[in-house]
């Protein structure tokens, strides 16, 4: 097996004061890249802000292509001054030219923790889509925050896209 580095974006990309479904980041999955029998692995982190003084809501969503293949729900956080720190790893999976399965683990740990920690919340997840995979498709992560507030954020500071064969 090996892993090839595809695409990257290591912006920080920051959203708040909106409730609109906006995105963190867009990786170009190449031409051919997600044909018959291959796959490709995403993993982003950043961090989530919520000094909004009562538990509030952050929605993750992972698209290929058109299709919305992972989404969180509502996830709710407590408030807190402090910065929460997130990780999604996804593994995407060509069955065929148009058939894709995803499973994904979303991890955000407990607020302003800087090393790893046994608390916080884990998600676990898996989608499908039918995009054409011989095709050139995105990969975009998006978020939603459950209000419209300047002490509700978050914040997207890297992103890999690397083909497993």
């Amino acid at each position: 097996m090996t892993v090839r580095l595809v695409a990257h974006d290591f912006t920080t990309t920051t959203v708040n004061t909106t409730a609109t479904e906006t995105d963190l980041t867009v990786l170009a999955i190449p031409t051919g890249g997600l044909a018959s029998d291959t796959a490709i692995r995403v993993t982003c982190g950043g961090d989530l802000l919520n000094n909004t003084g009562s538990p509030d809501t952050f929605l993750f969503t992972l698209y290929l292509g058109s299709t919305a293949i992972l989404t969180t729900g509502a996830t709710s956080l407590a408030a807190s001054a402090n910065r929460y720190k997130w990780r999604l790893q996804t593994e995407i999976c060509a069955a065929s030219d148009s058939t894709q399965r995803a499973t994904g683990l979303l991890t955000i740990s407990a607020a302003d923790t800087d090393d790893f920690s046994a608390d916080g919340l884990t998600l676990t997840g898996y989608g499908t889509a039918s995009e054409t995979g011989t095709d050139q498709l995105d990969v975009t992560l998006t978020i939603t925050l459950g209000s419209s507030s300047a002490n509700l954020e978050a914040t997207h500071k890297t992103g890999i896209l690397e083909a497993i064969r």
